[in-house]
């Protein structure tokens, strides 16, 4: 889906993680944001320059969902960060393409897209928006697919 946009190719060794789970092993007991407010804007700003310069951004996310939810009950971190490290708490991919303000919730919003939707227009509704939320230093839903989201990681543009 970010390669067809404008030869945008995702750099996928350049990550910017902004949660850690409290217990790899089980995802169902949450994450923490990792951010300082510093470090959590210029990650915004990058998301909104490369949004302006008409390049979507590929993000990770966590969610709230209970542990009988996950395939095999195993709510596992889903992909690994770079050696050394600990895994992320990623379990869903889904891609950042636009952004905007909300007036109801009185907050800034990331539109995005999931192509893990089986009805494309379920994955590209307008209504996918996912909330900075500048005072705990996350990006965060309301309610999606009726779970809370939350990104967990961002993989910058080439």
């Amino acid at each position: 889906m970010i390669n067809q946009k404008n030869n945008t190719i995702v750099n996928h060794n350049s990550r910017v993680y902004f949660e850690d789970a409290v217990n790899t092993s089980d995802l169902t007991q949450g994450v923490t944001p990792l951010l300082d407010e510093t470090e959590f804007k210029d990650v915004v700003d990058y998301i909104k320059t490369s949004i302006k310069a008409d390049k979507p951004v590929l993000f990770g996310t966590w969610d709230n969902r209970i542990k009988d939810k996950y395939p095999n009950n195993k709510p596992n971190a889903y992909n690994s960060k770079p050696p050394g490290s600990k895994n992320s708490p990623t379990t869903h991919y889904m891609v950042i393409v636009g952004y905007g303000y909300d007036k109801t919730q009185k907050k800034y919003y990331l539109l995005f897209y999931d192509p893990g939707r089986k009805n494309s227009s379920d994955g590209t509704s307008l209504q996918n928006k996912i909330y900075i939320e500048e005072t705990t230093n996350e990006i965060t839903t309301t309610v999606y697919r009726g779970r809370t989201y939350k990104v967990t990681e961002i993989r910058k543009n080439f």
